[in-house]
């Protein structure tokens, strides 16, 4: 071994990698290799399904605005249907004060329109007052305890029935179960006042429209779900007057049935309240792919905040006019 001879401790010579000419590979591109263990070499790892993503994005968004509305609509309920129960009853009140000849045409027994007050009804043993108004639709019991029509007035001879809600837009019947025997209830409208004394109080069993029927002159009866999470049943509280508004008319023989009628949902409502919940849910997938694809994220948040709220609300709206008006 000379002096310009070096040993190696590796073998210089390697095999030629075999390639194949591919035509669809540019040329300089040098070809991918896998060994047959490479997981990246699997058929599943090879190429991703951007439509599946897209799919899983969309089940997501639609999920979330079902929550969001769910959340939103039992804070509606139970929060902001109060505060509008107390703005309407402050408005009733006013009309009142504010156009006596239509309070005082009662006395020649001409109903108001369905939806304007009548009197005023006052349970102190639950201290309860509260403006009456004609009508017991979803969207009359809202405002306040409703006469029902096809009834008399409260101290006229006959069964005057006043129907309320239990547990939504304030409440006004929520204690109604809380009264006993002897209880007194007040009514006053442009006729007098008159005075009431509780005598029964008792549910109805779902489905049952029949109230009873009493005997006398002049008779009050209350109405409202026998339940403020089932609106199935009904609780009836009857009160018997003290003093009526026509003793020569009165009829101390005279019998009166009550038949509950109109204390459904607003079906036409439950159609509002589906289109206005789509227009949330897309509205919504609108949002996160705006937000996912601007560079300023507070833009599309600005934008679309108020349009999913003022959705939001309108769909809780509609929603609950599909509840039973007696809820």
């Amino acid at each position: 071994m000379t002096e310009r001879e070096t040993v190696l401790p590796f073998s210089t010579t390697t095999s030629a990698p075999n390639y194949v000419f591919d035509p669809s590979i540019p040329q300089g591109t040098a070809p991918s290799r896998s060994e047959p263990g490479d997981p990246m070499s699997s058929p599943t790892r090879r190429q991703r399904h951007p439509r599946r993503g897209v799919r899983w994005d969309l089940v997501g968004v639609a999920l979330t605005g079902m929550g969001v509305l769910l959340l939103l609509f039992f804070t509606y309920l139970y929060v902001f249907t109060p505060l509008t129960h107390g703005r309407d009853q402050h408005r009733l009140l006013q009309s009142l004060v504010g156009s006596p000849r239509s309070v005082y045409s009662l006395v020649d027994h001409h109903f108001p329109a369905e939806g304007k007050p009548i009197g005023i009804l006052t349970i102190p043993a639950i201290n309860q007052r509260e403006v009456i108004v004609m009508g017991t639709s979803s969207a009359d019991l809202q405002q306040g305890p409703g006469l029902m029509t096809g009834t008399v007035l409260p101290g006229d001879p006959g069964n005057s029935v006043i129907a309320g809600r239990r547990a939504t837009y304030g409440a006004p019947f929520g204690s109604l179960d809380t009264l006993v025997r002897g209880d007194r209830i007040q009514v006053v409208d442009g006729a007098g006042k008159f005075t009431f004394k509780v005598v029964s109080i008792r549910p109805l069993s779902g489905g049952q429209a029949d109230a009873g029927t009493v005997r006398g002159p002049a008779w009050l009866t209350l109405v409202t779900s026998n339940s403020g999470l089932d609106a199935g049943g009904h609780l009836v509280v009857v009160a018997k007057a003290t003093t009526t508004a026509d003793q020569a008319g009165s009829t101390p023989s005279a019998r009166y049935g009550v038949t509950l009628t109109g204390l459904g949902g607003d079906p036409a409502a439950g159609i509002l309240a589906f289109l206005w919940s789509v227009a949330f849910i897309v509205g919504l997938g609108a949002a996160v792919y705006a937000i996912r694809r601007s560079r300023q994220v507070w833009l599309p948040y600005l934008f679309a905040t108020p349009v999913l709220l003022a959705c939001g609300l309108f769909a809780c709206e509609s929603l609950a006019r599909c509840l039973p008006a007696t809820l």
